[in-house]
């Protein structure tokens, strides 16, 4: 697969000398340019799992998608760079108290030189540069401080830090266990079809900034600027104004807004 456009479109330079370096930049170019977003899901359209659909959506729609979406062209994307990256999957620990189901998120670990680091960029909550696993040393960003790290042979955390708490939080816990799409299957219908679905529930569009993240909901867009968060409310007036102004997106119809 040529990924010439999407090099173009990220911004992306020649490959460096210092790989580490060179995937810390890609990571970053593309969670800056191509948002977490469920607009699809909402709209009841088919999701785009190769990647000529990806492509499109993201180089001429200027979208993204959620992590089967994301994370499926990215890890092909690490692959035609000559990363050594495989999929996995996790459950995640939702700010509503539960546990998502079993195995629902999509992500990546990326090897180099026999270590092995999380390089997700599609969860909507994580730095804009690979978290190393085999160590696991924390590190930090403009949104805050995370790691990753096993809590057995082959589950591990993704964990933040909660300075209010003063105390890590987990994000997600992953199989350290190599996935391929199919895989995914079940629970690709179920995040596109079943009510009880966060993102068949309500809409998701997030997006890093290099002063920290913007966050669309059915109801407000968040942004939060060096750890301050301000409130713009949403309606069905003003959202496709928002996408353009705080997202870089193209005017959509979504049908969350309809009325």
């Amino acid at each position: 697969m040529n990924f010439n456009d999407l090099d173009a479109y990220l911004n992306v330079r020649d490959q460096d000398e210092d790989r580490y370096v060179y995937l810390d930049e890609l990571i970053s170019n593309f969670v800056e340019r191509v948002p977490f977003e469920n607009i699809n899901v909402q709209n009841g359209w088919d999701i785009a799992l190769d990647n000529g659909s990806m492509l499109q959506k993201i180089i001429n729609e200027r979208r993204g998608g959620y992590c089967y979406e994301n994370n499926r062209l990215f890890h092909e994307y690490l692959k035609s760079k000559g990363f050594e990256s495989y999929l996995i999957s996790a459950k995640i620990n939702t700010p509503f108290g539960y546990w998502s189901r079993e195995g629902s998120h999509m992500s990546i670990i990326t090897v180099m030189d026999g270590e092995k680091f999380v390089t997700d960029v599609g969860f909507g909550d994580l730095p804009s540069k690979k978290i190393p696993l085999t160590k696991s040393d924390s590190i930090s960003d403009v949104n805050g401080i995370y790691k990753a790290e096993y809590i057995n042979e082959t589950d591990f955390d993704v964990l933040k830090y909660d300075e209010f708490k003063d105390e890590w939080t987990i994000l997600y816990r992953a199989k350290d266990i190599e996935r391929n799409l199919e895989d995914f299957n079940d629970n690709i219908e179920y995040n596109r079809f079943n009510p009880d679905s966060i993102f068949v529930k309500r809409l998701i569009i997030t997006k890093v900034k290099p002063y920290g993240r913007v966050t669309m909901s059915n109801n407000h867009v968040t942004i939060t600027r060096d750890g301050q968060k301000s409130k713009v409310k949403v309606n069905g007036d003003n959202y496709q104004d928002l996408l353009v102004e705080y997202f870089d997106m193209r005017k959509i119809n979504i049908k969350t807004f309809d009325v």
